[in-house]
């Protein structure tokens, strides 16, 4: 391909259409038309090429190479040869998948079609865990055979408390306020031989507190076990980068619980950049927020091999005397996979897990995420008569195989409560058993735009 009259600032993507089409989607900050139409005229030559200028804000969401095993989910920025290539998305979120993005800098160009792509922008980085304010706060050190938990009762006023590799298997508890706990490559917490009921690792009443960077595996006990629990008036609490697998408990388990049990919420919760897999639940979560709990981010998680639900955000179940709805939160960037309750004997061996799940949460976004091969992709509801789950919208999120519906609104039952107030668009929706299912007391819902094939 000769050169293109880009100037910086431009990027241009190519679509793979439903009808075998491609189209060339072309975007600049400064909306100059006439800029436009010059980049565009430089592509009209191309056989099976249609220019649009159109500003369809998810036009360059999802890109694929036109060659008959193309992924509908993968997509290459076109490259130009006179300008740096302006990576930003359309979309401010995302998508972050791995499969898109390079390491470092881009590798060699390859071409389909005639038409050169490049390799990708370079991938974001995960939640960043050091912030500027660290740069005076004392460090403490712990190393295999000491304890984590000695460490954190001795630790000076805001310190950071660097885990050095090795295998540690106590039950944790923050007693204090403004510790970050960081696990340095290596760091294993293997709970094998400890009941982790009500916790492994236990935050309750804690404010300024970090978990980030451990591998935390084989939890188990007679009740509840839970690898990172968060209880009490804490506020504040960042879980990042862990890796966190085989949770296991027939009855109930979770991986990440948040529950909000008083009159004043849990605040300002972020969950981001972990692994969560290969679980066991019974008839609980992966990762929960329940209760009073308010202002809350779950992003750039990956949750996969899990016998019940993925995320649930849960309002109305009797958990606080306060305000018992989770609120005001954001689940975006999240891959969650082979998310199934069929070999579970919680639910009598029945499909009813869902990837991402509200169950009678408010104000809520959920977007940027992939759920795939799971019984629901997203599912908002109430499973109490008379509260619904409001104020959701639901957003560009991609939906693939799931064997009930890619998207349900509404109880299940005209019993449970349902949905209203809420949006749901531009979601792709690719070869679910059911693409949008409208169940039981779906009331003011905004459905649009959505693309099903």
């Amino acid at each position: 391909m000769g050169e293109s009259p880009l100037s910086v600032g431009f990027f241009i993507y190519k679509i793979i259409l439903a009808n075998g089409g491609v189209k060339v989607s072309l975007h600049n900050e400064h909306e100059s038309s006439e800029a436009q139409q010059l980049a565009l005229n430089s592509f009209s030559d191309l056989p099976g090429i249609q220019s649009t200028s159109d500003h369809d804000p998810f036009a360059s969401v999802r890109l694929a190479r036109a060659d008959a095993a193309f992924n509908p989910f993968e997509y290459s920025p076109l490259k130009s040869t006179a300008a740096p290539f302006n990576l930003e998305m359309t979309n401010p979120y995302g998508p972050r998948y791995d499969n898109l993005y390079q390491d470092h800098q881009p590798q060699n160009d390859h071409e389909a079609d005639g038409i050169e792509f490049s390799d990708g922008p370079i991938k974001p980085e995960g939640p960043q865990v050091e912030r500027p304010e660290d740069r005076n706060r004392p460090i403490v050190t712990v190393r295999q055979g000491e304890s984590i938990q000695r460490a954190i009762e001795r630790a000076p006023e805001g310190a950071i408390i660097k885990v050095q590799a090795g295998v540690y298997n106590e039950k944790i508890k923050f007693t204090r306020d403004n510790i970050d706990l960081r696990g340095e490559p290596g760091a294993v917490m293997d709970f094998a031989s400890v009941d982790a009921s009500e916790g492994a690792i236990r935050i309750d009443g804690r404010k300024n507190i970090t978990i980030a960077g451990f591998e935390i595996k084989n939890i188990r006990g007679k009740s509840t076990p839970t690898a990172i629990q968060v209880e009490g008036v804490s506020s504040n609490i960042r879980i990042l980068n862990n890796d966190i697998h085989h949770v296991e408990n027939n009855s109930n388990a979770h991986a990440i619980s948040v529950y909000g049990r008083n009159k004043s919420p849990i605040q300002n919760i972020e969950i981001a950049g972990n692994k969560v897999h290969d679980l066991k639940l019974g008839r609980s979560e992966a990762v929960v927020i329940n209760g009073n709990v308010a202002q809350f981010k779950i992003t750039d998680n990956k949750i996969y091999n899990s016998n019940n639900i993925g995320i649930d955000i849960i309002g109305g179940e009797g958990v606080s005397a306060g305000n018992d709805r989770a609120r005001d939160g954001l689940i975006a960037r999240n891959e969650v996979s082979n998310v199934s309750s069929a070999t579970n004997p919680g639910y009598n061996f029945k499909k009813a897990a869902a990837g991402i799940y509200v169950d009678g949460g408010m104000r809520i976004t959920i977007e940027n995420n992939r759920v795939q091969n799971s019984d629901y992709g997203i599912e908002i509801a109430s499973e109490r008569r008379g509260l619904n789950a409001e104020g959701i919208t639901v957003r560009n999120n991609d939906l693939i195989r799931n064997q009930l519906a890619g998207i349900s609104i509404g109880g299940g039952d005209s019993s449970n409560g349902g949905i209203t107030d809420s949006v749901i668009e531009n979601n792709r929706l690719v070869n679910n058993v059911r693409a949008i299912w409208r169940q039981k007391n779906v009331g003011a819902v905004d459905i649009k735009n959505n693309i099903v094939t």
